[in-house]
Protein backbone atom coordinates (compact mmCIF):
# COMPACT_ATOMS: atom_id res chain seq x y z
CA UNK A 1 0.00 0.00 0.00
CA UNK A 2 1.43 3.43 -1.01
CA UNK A 3 1.70 5.84 1.94
CA UNK A 4 -0.67 8.78 1.80
CA UNK A 5 2.08 11.41 1.76
CA UNK A 6 3.63 9.80 -1.39
CA UNK A 7 0.24 9.95 -3.09
CA UNK A 8 -0.09 13.61 -2.16
CA UNK A 9 3.42 14.43 -3.46
CA UNK A 10 2.74 12.70 -6.80
CA UNK A 11 -0.57 14.55 -7.12
CA UNK A 12 1.10 17.96 -6.47
CA UNK A 13 3.83 17.25 -9.03
CA UNK A 14 1.26 16.20 -11.61
CA UNK A 15 -0.69 19.40 -11.06
CA UNK A 16 2.47 21.51 -11.30
CA UNK A 17 3.53 20.02 -14.65
CA UNK A 18 2.92 22.58 -17.43
CA UNK A 19 0.35 21.72 -20.06
CA UNK A 20 1.70 21.51 -23.58
CA UNK A 21 0.74 21.27 -27.22
CA UNK A 22 2.46 20.69 -30.55
CA UNK A 23 3.26 22.83 -33.56
CA UNK A 24 4.15 21.55 -37.04
CA UNK A 25 5.58 23.50 -39.92
CA UNK A 26 8.04 23.79 -42.77
CA UNK A 27 11.18 25.90 -43.28
CA UNK A 28 11.56 27.12 -46.85
CA UNK A 29 13.82 29.29 -48.99
CA UNK A 30 12.15 32.74 -49.06
CA UNK A 31 13.17 33.34 -52.68
CA UNK A 32 12.36 29.98 -54.30
CA UNK A 33 9.97 28.41 -51.78
CA UNK A 34 12.08 25.20 -51.77
CA UNK A 35 12.04 23.27 -48.46
CA UNK A 36 15.23 23.48 -46.39
CA UNK A 37 16.60 20.41 -44.64
CA UNK A 38 18.97 20.51 -41.60
CA UNK A 39 17.66 23.85 -40.35
CA UNK A 40 17.71 24.21 -36.55
CA UNK A 41 14.36 25.33 -35.14
CA UNK A 42 14.05 26.50 -31.51
CA UNK A 43 10.93 27.52 -29.62
CA UNK A 44 11.64 30.98 -28.22
CA UNK A 45 9.16 32.11 -25.55
CA UNK A 46 8.25 35.80 -25.34
CA UNK A 47 8.18 35.59 -21.54
CA UNK A 48 9.69 33.19 -19.02
CA UNK A 49 7.46 30.06 -19.00
CA UNK A 50 8.62 29.34 -15.43
CA UNK A 51 7.06 32.57 -14.17
CA UNK A 52 8.48 35.98 -13.35
CA UNK A 53 12.12 36.93 -13.17
CA UNK A 54 14.74 38.49 -15.40
CA UNK A 55 14.58 37.24 -18.98
CA UNK A 56 17.64 35.53 -20.37
CA UNK A 57 18.44 33.68 -23.57
CA UNK A 58 18.42 30.47 -21.52
CA UNK A 59 15.10 30.68 -19.68
CA UNK A 60 13.14 31.74 -22.77
CA UNK A 61 14.48 28.98 -25.03
CA UNK A 62 12.28 25.92 -25.43
CA UNK A 63 12.53 22.65 -27.36
CA UNK A 64 14.85 22.33 -30.36
CA UNK A 65 14.66 20.18 -33.48
CA UNK A 66 16.18 19.88 -36.96
CA UNK A 67 14.13 19.94 -40.15
CA UNK A 68 13.84 16.74 -42.17
CA UNK A 69 14.73 16.31 -45.83
CA UNK A 70 11.40 17.90 -46.83
CA UNK A 71 11.98 20.89 -44.51
CA UNK A 72 9.36 19.80 -41.95
CA UNK A 73 9.57 20.10 -38.17
CA UNK A 74 7.40 19.22 -35.17
CA UNK A 75 7.93 20.73 -31.71
CA UNK A 76 6.27 20.58 -28.31
CA UNK A 77 5.67 23.91 -26.52
CA UNK A 78 4.14 25.08 -23.25
CA UNK A 79 0.51 26.07 -23.68
CA UNK A 80 -0.65 29.58 -22.87
CA UNK A 81 2.79 31.21 -23.29
CA UNK A 82 3.31 33.21 -26.52
CA UNK A 83 6.32 32.04 -28.52
CA UNK A 84 8.02 32.42 -31.87
CA UNK A 85 10.72 30.44 -33.67
CA UNK A 86 14.45 31.02 -33.80
CA UNK A 87 15.69 29.36 -36.98
CA UNK A 88 19.26 28.87 -38.21
CA UNK A 89 20.71 27.21 -41.28
CA UNK A 90 24.07 27.49 -42.95
CA UNK A 91 23.91 29.77 -45.97
CA UNK A 92 20.82 31.63 -44.68
CA UNK A 93 20.24 34.52 -42.34
CA UNK A 94 18.96 33.55 -38.90
CA UNK A 95 15.65 34.85 -37.57
CA UNK A 96 13.96 35.24 -34.20
CA UNK A 97 17.04 35.28 -31.98
CA UNK A 98 15.75 38.17 -29.86
CA UNK A 99 14.21 37.09 -26.56
CA UNK A 100 11.82 38.88 -24.23
CA UNK A 101 9.85 40.41 -27.08
CA UNK A 102 7.32 39.20 -29.58
CA UNK A 103 8.73 37.98 -32.85
CA UNK A 104 7.28 38.73 -36.29
CA UNK A 105 5.18 35.53 -36.10
CA UNK A 106 3.93 34.78 -32.59
CA UNK A 107 1.88 31.72 -31.63
CA UNK A 108 0.07 30.59 -28.49
CA UNK A 109 -0.91 26.94 -28.01
CA UNK A 110 -3.97 25.61 -26.25
CA UNK A 111 -3.46 22.60 -23.93
CA UNK A 112 -3.29 19.29 -25.84
CA UNK A 113 -3.95 21.14 -29.12
CA UNK A 114 -1.85 21.34 -32.25
CA UNK A 115 -0.98 24.09 -34.73
CA UNK A 116 -0.04 22.91 -38.20
CA UNK A 117 0.80 24.49 -41.53
CA UNK A 118 3.32 26.99 -40.14
CA UNK A 119 5.73 28.22 -42.83
CA UNK A 120 9.02 29.84 -41.83
CA UNK A 121 10.87 31.61 -44.66
CA UNK A 122 14.63 32.13 -44.55
CA UNK A 123 16.46 34.60 -46.76
CA UNK A 124 19.67 33.40 -48.41
CA UNK A 125 22.73 35.09 -46.99
CA UNK A 126 24.02 38.10 -48.87
CA UNK A 127 27.51 39.58 -48.85
CA UNK A 128 29.44 42.78 -49.46
CA UNK A 129 33.08 42.84 -50.54
CA UNK A 130 35.78 45.10 -51.82
CA UNK A 131 39.37 46.26 -51.36
CA UNK A 132 41.08 49.11 -49.48
CA UNK A 133 44.15 50.78 -51.05
CA UNK A 134 46.48 53.62 -50.01
CA UNK A 135 47.40 55.61 -53.16
CA UNK A 136 50.03 57.69 -51.33
CA UNK A 137 51.99 54.64 -50.19
CA UNK A 138 50.90 52.67 -53.26
CA UNK A 139 49.98 49.58 -51.26
CA UNK A 140 46.89 47.79 -49.89
CA UNK A 141 45.68 48.58 -46.37
CA UNK A 142 45.58 45.54 -44.08
CA UNK A 143 43.90 45.16 -40.70
CA UNK A 144 41.12 47.75 -41.05
CA UNK A 145 37.72 46.85 -39.61
CA UNK A 146 34.86 47.10 -42.09
CA UNK A 147 31.36 47.02 -40.60
CA UNK A 148 28.05 46.64 -42.43
CA UNK A 149 25.45 48.93 -40.86
CA UNK A 150 21.82 48.06 -41.66
CA UNK A 151 18.94 50.53 -41.82
CA UNK A 152 16.80 49.82 -38.76
CA UNK A 153 13.53 51.17 -37.37
CA UNK A 154 12.93 51.27 -33.63
CA UNK A 155 10.87 53.44 -31.26
CA UNK A 156 9.84 55.71 -34.09
CA UNK A 157 13.44 56.37 -35.15
CA UNK A 158 15.33 55.31 -38.24
CA UNK A 159 19.04 54.63 -37.83
CA UNK A 160 21.80 52.38 -39.12
CA UNK A 161 22.77 49.62 -36.68
CA UNK A 162 26.00 47.63 -36.84
CA UNK A 163 25.64 44.09 -38.17
CA UNK A 164 28.47 41.83 -39.35
CA UNK A 165 32.05 43.01 -39.78
CA UNK A 166 35.33 41.82 -41.27
CA UNK A 167 39.03 42.75 -41.33
CA UNK A 168 40.92 43.64 -44.46
CA UNK A 169 43.54 41.06 -45.40
CA UNK A 170 47.14 41.52 -46.48
CA UNK A 171 45.93 42.34 -49.98
CA UNK A 172 43.47 44.90 -48.58
CA UNK A 173 40.43 42.80 -49.46
CA UNK A 174 37.41 42.24 -47.23
CA UNK A 175 34.20 40.23 -47.44
CA UNK A 176 31.23 40.55 -45.06
CA UNK A 177 28.91 37.55 -45.24
CA UNK A 178 25.74 36.30 -43.49
CA UNK A 179 23.84 39.52 -44.15
CA UNK A 180 20.03 39.69 -44.32
CA UNK A 181 18.51 41.72 -47.15
CA UNK A 182 18.16 45.44 -46.54
CA UNK A 183 19.77 48.84 -46.95
CA UNK A 184 23.37 49.15 -45.77
CA UNK A 185 26.16 51.61 -45.16
CA UNK A 186 29.78 50.51 -44.89
CA UNK A 187 31.91 51.93 -42.10
CA UNK A 188 35.70 51.66 -42.16
CA UNK A 189 37.25 52.17 -38.73
CA UNK A 190 40.85 52.90 -37.87
CA UNK A 191 43.20 50.48 -36.17
CA UNK A 192 44.06 52.83 -33.31
CA UNK A 193 41.50 54.30 -30.90
CA UNK A 194 42.07 57.13 -28.38
CA UNK A 195 43.14 56.08 -24.89
CA UNK A 196 44.26 57.90 -21.76
CA UNK A 197 47.35 56.95 -19.72
CA UNK A 198 48.60 58.33 -16.41
CA UNK A 199 52.05 59.80 -15.76
CA UNK A 200 53.45 59.72 -19.34
CA UNK A 201 57.22 59.36 -19.49
CA UNK A 202 58.59 59.52 -23.03
CA UNK A 203 58.06 62.31 -25.53
CA UNK A 204 55.46 61.06 -28.01
CA UNK A 205 56.54 60.36 -31.57
CA UNK A 206 54.51 60.89 -34.70
CA UNK A 207 51.69 58.40 -35.18
CA UNK A 208 49.75 57.86 -38.40
CA UNK A 209 46.63 55.86 -39.07
CA UNK A 210 43.68 55.75 -41.44
CA UNK A 211 40.57 57.84 -40.69
CA UNK A 212 37.26 56.28 -39.77
CA UNK A 213 34.96 56.91 -42.74
CA UNK A 214 31.80 55.73 -44.43
CA UNK A 215 31.77 54.42 -47.97
CA UNK A 216 32.68 56.01 -50.39
CA UNK A 217 35.03 58.06 -48.16
CA UNK A 218 32.88 60.53 -46.18
CA UNK A 219 33.08 61.30 -42.47
CA UNK A 220 29.34 61.70 -41.80
CA UNK A 221 26.74 58.97 -42.06
CA UNK A 222 24.19 61.26 -43.72
CA UNK A 223 26.56 61.65 -46.70
CA UNK A 224 27.29 57.92 -47.01
CA UNK A 225 26.24 55.88 -50.00
CA UNK A 226 23.44 53.45 -49.15
CA UNK A 227 23.64 49.99 -50.73
CA UNK A 228 20.43 48.02 -51.30
CA UNK A 229 21.21 44.35 -50.70
CA UNK A 230 18.75 41.79 -52.07
CA UNK A 231 18.37 38.24 -50.66
CA UNK A 232 21.35 36.10 -51.66
CA UNK A 233 23.06 38.94 -53.51
CA UNK A 234 26.86 39.30 -53.52
CA UNK A 235 27.90 42.88 -54.17
CA UNK A 236 31.60 43.31 -54.87
CA UNK A 237 33.98 46.04 -56.01
CA UNK A 238 33.05 48.27 -53.05
CA UNK A 239 36.61 49.58 -53.08
CA UNK A 240 38.03 52.38 -50.97
CA UNK A 241 41.08 54.60 -51.44
CA UNK A 242 42.29 55.90 -48.08
CA UNK A 243 45.14 58.25 -47.23
CA UNK A 244 46.78 58.19 -43.81
CA UNK A 245 46.15 60.96 -41.30
CA UNK A 246 48.27 62.19 -38.42
CA UNK A 247 47.09 61.23 -34.93
CA UNK A 248 47.87 63.56 -32.04
CA UNK A 249 48.50 63.50 -28.31
CA UNK A 250 46.95 65.67 -25.61
CA UNK A 251 49.01 66.14 -22.45
CA UNK A 252 47.95 67.81 -19.26
CA UNK A 253 47.16 67.53 -15.58
CA UNK A 254 44.06 66.69 -13.59
CA UNK A 255 43.65 68.56 -10.33
CA UNK A 256 41.10 68.23 -7.56
CA UNK A 257 40.60 69.36 -3.98
CA UNK A 258 40.02 66.87 -1.20
CA UNK A 259 40.96 63.21 -1.06
CA UNK A 260 42.09 61.61 -4.35
CA UNK A 261 39.63 59.42 -6.25
CA UNK A 262 39.50 57.36 -9.41
CA UNK A 263 38.71 59.51 -12.46
CA UNK A 264 36.91 58.33 -15.58
CA UNK A 265 37.77 60.16 -18.80
CA UNK A 266 35.28 60.38 -21.66
CA UNK A 267 35.76 61.57 -25.21
CA UNK A 268 32.71 63.06 -26.93
CA UNK A 269 33.05 63.33 -30.70
CA UNK A 270 32.09 64.11 -33.43
CA UNK A 271 29.65 67.00 -33.44
CA UNK A 272 27.51 66.22 -36.50
CA UNK A 273 23.84 65.86 -37.37
CA UNK A 274 24.28 62.13 -36.75
CA UNK A 275 24.80 62.82 -33.05
CA UNK A 276 27.68 62.60 -30.64
CA UNK A 277 29.81 59.52 -30.00
CA UNK A 278 30.38 59.10 -26.26
CA UNK A 279 33.43 56.92 -25.66
CA UNK A 280 35.07 56.06 -22.37
CA UNK A 281 38.78 56.23 -23.24
CA UNK A 282 40.17 55.17 -19.90
CA UNK A 283 40.45 55.65 -16.15
CA UNK A 284 43.05 57.54 -14.13
CA UNK A 285 43.89 56.31 -10.61
CA UNK A 286 43.72 59.85 -9.29
CA UNK A 287 44.83 63.43 -9.94
CA UNK A 288 48.13 63.97 -11.73
CA UNK A 289 49.56 64.13 -15.23
CA UNK A 290 47.90 62.32 -18.12
CA UNK A 291 48.24 61.79 -21.85
CA UNK A 292 45.57 61.01 -24.41
CA UNK A 293 47.06 59.04 -27.28
CA UNK A 294 45.90 58.32 -30.84
CA UNK A 295 43.51 61.28 -31.00
CA UNK A 296 42.32 61.96 -34.57
CA UNK A 297 41.94 65.57 -35.77
CA UNK A 298 38.67 67.42 -35.37
CA UNK A 299 36.46 68.82 -32.64
CA UNK A 300 36.70 67.16 -29.23
CA UNK A 301 35.09 67.55 -25.82
CA UNK A 302 36.71 65.83 -22.85
CA UNK A 303 34.86 65.00 -19.65
CA UNK A 304 36.66 63.91 -16.48
CA UNK A 305 34.41 62.78 -13.65
CA UNK A 306 34.70 61.00 -10.31
CA UNK A 307 32.25 58.26 -9.27
CA UNK A 308 28.90 59.50 -7.91
CA UNK A 309 29.29 57.47 -4.71
CA UNK A 310 32.40 59.36 -3.56
CA UNK A 311 31.93 60.74 0.00
CA UNK A 312 32.87 64.23 -1.17
CA UNK A 313 30.31 64.07 -3.95
CA UNK A 314 30.85 63.77 -7.67
CA UNK A 315 33.34 66.16 -9.27
CA UNK A 316 33.51 67.16 -12.91
CA UNK A 317 35.81 68.91 -15.39
CA UNK A 318 35.17 69.59 -19.07
CA UNK A 319 37.52 70.72 -21.83
CA UNK A 320 36.66 71.51 -25.43
CA UNK A 321 39.08 72.08 -28.30
CA UNK A 322 39.83 71.55 -31.98
CA UNK A 323 42.58 68.98 -32.43
CA UNK A 324 44.93 69.88 -35.29
CA UNK A 325 48.26 69.47 -33.50
CA UNK A 326 49.78 67.94 -30.36
CA UNK A 327 48.37 69.79 -27.34
CA UNK A 328 50.28 70.38 -24.12
CA UNK A 329 49.52 71.77 -20.67
CA UNK A 330 45.77 71.08 -20.57
CA UNK A 331 44.48 71.77 -17.06
CA UNK A 332 41.42 69.82 -15.89
CA UNK A 333 40.31 71.17 -12.50
CA UNK A 334 37.72 68.79 -11.05
CA UNK A 335 35.12 70.91 -9.34
CA UNK A 336 32.31 69.90 -7.02
CA UNK A 337 28.78 70.58 -8.15
CA UNK A 338 27.01 73.68 -6.94
CA UNK A 339 23.54 74.49 -5.70
CA UNK A 340 20.74 75.74 -7.97
CA UNK A 341 17.23 76.80 -7.03
CA UNK A 342 13.92 76.50 -8.82
CA UNK A 343 10.30 77.50 -8.42
CA UNK A 344 7.21 76.12 -10.09
CA UNK A 345 4.39 78.65 -10.38
CA UNK A 346 1.27 79.52 -12.34
CA UNK A 347 1.83 81.56 -15.48
CA UNK A 348 0.57 85.12 -14.94
CA UNK A 349 0.43 84.95 -11.13
CA UNK A 350 2.62 87.60 -9.54
CA UNK A 351 5.33 86.55 -7.13
CA UNK A 352 3.89 86.37 -3.61
CA UNK A 353 0.27 86.22 -4.74
CA UNK A 354 -2.04 83.31 -4.01
CA UNK A 355 -1.12 80.50 -6.44
CA UNK A 356 -3.83 77.85 -7.12
CA UNK A 357 -1.17 75.23 -7.87
CA UNK A 358 -0.26 75.05 -4.18
CA UNK A 359 -3.30 76.47 -2.41
CA UNK A 360 -6.04 74.61 -4.31
CA UNK A 361 -4.46 71.73 -6.24
CA UNK A 362 -1.66 71.12 -3.70
CA UNK A 363 0.44 69.83 -6.59
CA UNK A 364 3.70 67.93 -6.11
CA UNK A 365 6.10 68.10 -9.06
CA UNK A 366 9.50 66.51 -9.55
CA UNK A 367 12.00 68.52 -11.57
CA UNK A 368 15.04 66.80 -13.10
CA UNK A 369 18.15 68.14 -14.84
CA UNK A 370 19.70 65.81 -17.41
CA UNK A 371 23.11 66.58 -19.00
CA UNK A 372 23.12 66.93 -22.79
CA UNK A 373 26.84 67.27 -23.47
CA UNK A 374 28.24 64.33 -21.53
CA UNK A 375 27.45 60.76 -20.64
CA UNK A 376 25.25 60.39 -17.58
CA UNK A 377 27.30 59.15 -14.65
CA UNK A 378 24.72 58.28 -12.02
CA UNK A 379 21.75 59.95 -10.38
CA UNK A 380 21.44 63.38 -11.96
CA UNK A 381 20.08 66.32 -9.93
CA UNK A 382 16.35 66.12 -9.21
CA UNK A 383 14.14 67.55 -6.50
CA UNK A 384 10.51 67.78 -5.48
CA UNK A 385 8.61 70.99 -5.02
CA UNK A 386 7.91 72.12 -1.49
CA UNK A 387 4.48 73.34 -0.31
CA UNK A 388 5.19 76.74 -1.94
CA UNK A 389 6.42 75.24 -5.23
CA UNK A 390 10.09 75.93 -4.52
CA UNK A 391 13.02 73.54 -4.40
CA UNK A 392 16.78 73.20 -4.48
CA UNK A 393 19.10 71.16 -6.72
CA UNK A 394 22.32 69.89 -5.18
CA UNK A 395 25.50 68.96 -7.07
CA UNK A 396 24.62 70.79 -10.29
CA UNK A 397 27.32 71.28 -12.94
CA UNK A 398 27.23 74.28 -15.26
CA UNK A 399 26.64 72.67 -18.64
CA UNK A 400 23.97 72.23 -21.34
CA UNK A 401 21.03 70.42 -19.74
CA UNK A 402 17.53 69.18 -20.44
CA UNK A 403 14.94 70.15 -17.84
CA UNK A 404 11.91 67.92 -17.39
CA UNK A 405 8.94 68.15 -15.02
CA UNK A 406 6.93 65.18 -13.78
CA UNK A 407 3.65 65.38 -11.88
CA UNK A 408 2.16 68.36 -13.71
CA UNK A 409 -1.54 68.45 -12.67
CA UNK A 410 -4.07 67.16 -15.15
CA UNK A 411 -5.28 69.95 -17.42
CA UNK A 412 -2.09 72.00 -17.03
CA UNK A 413 0.97 72.31 -19.29
CA UNK A 414 4.50 73.72 -19.03
CA UNK A 415 3.94 77.16 -20.55
CA UNK A 416 7.35 78.83 -20.12
CA UNK A 417 10.79 78.27 -18.58
CA UNK A 418 13.02 81.09 -17.36
CA UNK A 419 16.70 80.60 -16.52
CA UNK A 420 18.04 83.52 -14.47
CA UNK A 421 15.16 85.61 -15.75
CA UNK A 422 15.60 84.80 -19.45
CA UNK A 423 13.15 82.65 -21.43
CA UNK A 424 14.78 79.43 -22.65
CA UNK A 425 13.78 76.22 -24.43
CA UNK A 426 13.06 73.52 -21.78
CA UNK A 427 14.87 70.87 -23.79
CA UNK A 428 18.03 72.90 -24.45
CA UNK A 429 19.12 75.01 -21.51
CA UNK A 430 22.64 76.43 -21.87
CA UNK A 431 23.72 77.23 -18.32
CA UNK A 432 25.99 80.27 -17.89
CA UNK A 433 29.32 79.58 -16.18
CA UNK A 434 29.76 83.29 -15.38
CA UNK A 435 26.42 83.62 -13.59
CA UNK A 436 26.74 84.21 -9.81
CA UNK A 437 23.64 82.07 -9.16
CA UNK A 438 21.41 79.65 -11.06
CA UNK A 439 17.63 79.85 -10.77
CA UNK A 440 14.95 78.14 -12.86
CA UNK A 441 11.41 79.51 -12.93
CA UNK A 442 9.00 76.91 -14.33
CA UNK A 443 5.64 78.40 -15.29
CA UNK A 444 2.60 76.16 -15.71
CA UNK A 445 -0.75 77.19 -17.14
CA UNK A 446 -4.20 75.64 -17.56
CA UNK A 447 -4.86 74.66 -21.16
CA UNK A 448 -8.61 74.04 -21.55
CA UNK A 449 -8.19 73.32 -25.24
CA UNK A 450 -9.44 70.40 -27.27
CA UNK A 451 -8.57 69.00 -30.67
CA UNK A 452 -11.37 66.89 -32.10
CA UNK A 453 -11.83 65.29 -35.47
CA UNK A 454 -12.24 62.21 -37.53
CA UNK A 455 -9.91 59.94 -39.44
CA UNK A 456 -10.91 58.67 -42.85
CA UNK A 457 -9.46 56.10 -45.17
CA UNK A 458 -10.77 57.12 -48.56
CA UNK A 459 -14.55 57.39 -48.31
CA UNK A 460 -14.80 55.33 -45.12
CA UNK A 461 -14.12 56.20 -41.45
CA UNK A 462 -10.87 54.69 -40.19
CA UNK A 463 -11.86 53.03 -36.94
CA UNK A 464 -9.03 52.33 -34.45
CA UNK A 465 -6.63 54.53 -36.43
CA UNK A 466 -3.69 56.01 -34.53
CA UNK A 467 -3.37 59.81 -34.39
CA UNK A 468 -0.02 61.37 -33.47
CA UNK A 469 0.73 65.05 -32.82
CA UNK A 470 4.14 66.69 -32.34
CA UNK A 471 4.84 70.26 -31.30
CA UNK A 472 6.70 72.53 -33.73
CA UNK A 473 9.59 72.99 -33.90
CA UNK A 474 11.06 69.76 -32.66
CA UNK A 475 14.23 67.75 -32.99
CA UNK A 476 14.62 64.01 -33.16
CA UNK A 477 16.20 63.78 -29.72
CA UNK A 478 13.31 65.45 -27.90
CA UNK A 479 10.25 64.71 -30.01
CA UNK A 480 8.97 62.09 -27.57
CA UNK A 481 8.81 64.72 -24.82
CA UNK A 482 6.47 66.77 -26.99
CA UNK A 483 4.29 64.12 -28.65
CA UNK A 484 0.66 63.29 -27.94
CA UNK A 485 -1.35 60.39 -29.29
CA UNK A 486 -4.93 59.14 -29.48
CA UNK A 487 -6.76 56.14 -30.94
CA UNK A 488 -9.86 56.76 -33.02
CA UNK A 489 -13.05 54.98 -32.02
CA UNK A 490 -14.97 52.62 -34.28
CA UNK A 491 -16.45 55.56 -36.20
CA UNK A 492 -13.03 57.17 -36.74
CA UNK A 493 -13.52 59.97 -34.16
CA UNK A 494 -10.62 61.10 -31.94
CA UNK A 495 -9.88 63.83 -29.40
CA UNK A 496 -6.76 65.30 -27.77
CA UNK A 497 -6.97 67.63 -24.79
CA UNK A 498 -4.62 69.83 -22.76
CA UNK A 499 -2.15 70.63 -25.50
CA UNK A 500 0.57 73.25 -25.17
CA UNK A 501 -0.46 76.32 -27.20
CA UNK A 502 1.39 76.76 -30.48
CA UNK A 503 1.88 75.03 -33.81
CA UNK A 504 1.47 71.25 -34.01
CA UNK A 505 1.67 68.67 -36.77
CA UNK A 506 -0.89 65.87 -36.89
CA UNK A 507 -0.78 62.55 -38.71
CA UNK A 508 -2.98 59.43 -38.77
CA UNK A 509 -2.08 55.85 -39.65
CA UNK A 510 -4.55 53.05 -40.11
CA UNK A 511 -3.16 50.69 -37.46
CA UNK A 512 -1.73 51.37 -34.01
CA UNK A 513 1.28 49.16 -34.73
CA UNK A 514 2.31 51.60 -37.50
CA UNK A 515 3.27 54.41 -35.08
CA UNK A 516 6.95 54.05 -35.98
CA UNK A 517 6.12 54.76 -39.60
CA UNK A 518 4.09 57.79 -38.50
CA UNK A 519 7.05 59.24 -36.59
CA UNK A 520 9.28 58.74 -39.65
CA UNK A 521 6.86 60.77 -41.77
CA UNK A 522 6.71 63.52 -39.13
CA UNK A 523 10.51 63.64 -38.98
CA UNK A 524 10.61 64.15 -42.74
CA UNK A 525 8.21 67.12 -42.48
CA UNK A 526 4.94 65.36 -43.28
CA UNK A 527 1.57 65.66 -41.57
CA UNK A 528 -1.06 68.40 -41.22
CA UNK A 529 0.11 71.62 -39.56
CA UNK A 530 -2.36 73.32 -37.22
CA UNK A 531 -2.16 76.05 -34.56
CA UNK A 532 -3.64 75.15 -31.17
CA UNK A 533 -4.74 78.05 -28.95
CA UNK A 534 -4.72 78.09 -25.14
CA UNK A 535 -8.47 77.53 -25.03
CA UNK A 536 -11.17 76.54 -27.46
CA UNK A 537 -11.73 73.60 -29.80
CA UNK A 538 -9.94 72.80 -33.03
CA UNK A 539 -11.60 70.43 -35.48
CA UNK A 540 -9.58 68.35 -37.95
CA UNK A 541 -10.25 65.75 -40.62
CA UNK A 542 -7.24 63.51 -41.27
CA UNK A 543 -6.61 61.01 -44.03
CA UNK A 544 -4.62 57.93 -43.08
CA UNK A 545 -1.15 57.68 -44.62
CA UNK A 546 0.53 54.50 -45.73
Amino acid sequence: MIPAFYTLAVTVLMRAAPQTGFVEGTVVDAASGAPLATATVTVRYDRNPAGSGRLTSQNTAGNVTTTSVDGRFRLEAVAGIPFHFAVKREGYTSIGEAFGREGPNTYTLQPAKEISGVVVRLDPEASLSGRVFDPELNKPVAGLTVQAMMKTRSDGSVYFAGMQQAKTGEDGSYRISALPPGEYRLYFSSNLTPKVVASPKATPGRVFDYPSVFFPGVSEGRSALTVNLLPGASLGSLDMRLTRQRLYTIRGEVRMDGPPAEIAVWSITPFTDDGEAHRRIGTLPGPGTFEIQNQPPGQLRLTAVTPSQEPAGRRLAMFETTVDRDIKNVQLQLMAGMQATFAVASFGVRDGARDPLWTDLKAVCTVELVPRARTRTGNEPSAQTGPDGRGVFENVFVEPILLSVRGIPDGWVLRQLLYNGQAVEPHRVEMNAAAPAHHFLILLAPAPNLVQGEVREGSKPAGQALVLAVREPFAKDNMYHRAKRATADGAGHFSLRTMQPGDWRFIAVAAADSWQRAFEILLSGGGVRQEVTESGTVRLTLETVQ
